[in-house]
């Protein structure tokens, strides 16, 4: 298979293997790895699944709706950003899930837990010290979540665009 790097322009060989065949037609929309190698797949059933290294699928979490984002925090707990709920929610590795932050409302709030709101969240990354970023897509914003679970604004003024500078 040859790829072709965006902005690079060079093509790369690599090899392509099938690690997990879904029956049902997963979807998958989100994708995150924890350090052990376990791989983390949302599908658009709105359910989240563990796949070994050998291919072996175990259903994790579901009952989201739009799970887009997905990140592993430095104690295997998965991040989910679920755009359809306007939550940041945390999946433990047994699989219970609870709400990070987030009021359930499409809005623009900075505060604390479920006191803040989000606008269709599609995006998280974790940082080394568990501190979680949301890119809020209607809102326009990149957030910060810290371990308290407070919410403030990185980045953005909550209108569409492009531009070097702050904010």
């Amino acid at each position: 298979v040859a790829v072709c790097l965006r902005f690079n322009m060079t093509k790369k060989k690599c090899t392509v293997s099938t690690l997990r065949k879904f029956q049902s037609d997963p979807a998958g929309m989100a994708i995150a790895i924890d350090e052990e190698g376990l791989l983390f797949v949302s599908d658009k059933y709105h359910r989240i699944w563990k796949i070994s290294s050998d291919g072996t699928a175990a259903f994790l979490a579901g009952h989201f709706n739009g799970p887009l984002g997905l990140a592993v925090d430095g104690d295997g707990n998965i991040i989910v950003a679920d755009q359809g709920s306007h939550r940041i929610f945390q999946v433990t590795p047994g699989g219970a899930v609870t709400t990070v932050t987030g009021s359930g409302s499409g809005a623009f709030i900075d505060g604390q837990g479920t006191s803040a709101a989000f606008c269709n969240p599609c995006g998280v990354a974790v940082d080394a010290s568990g501190n979680i970023f949301v890119a809020d897509k209607s809102n326009h914003r990149i957030r910060k979540v810290t371990l308290d679970g407070r919410v403030t604004t990185l980045a953005g003024s909550g209108s569409g665009g492009y531009g070097d500078g702050k904010g």
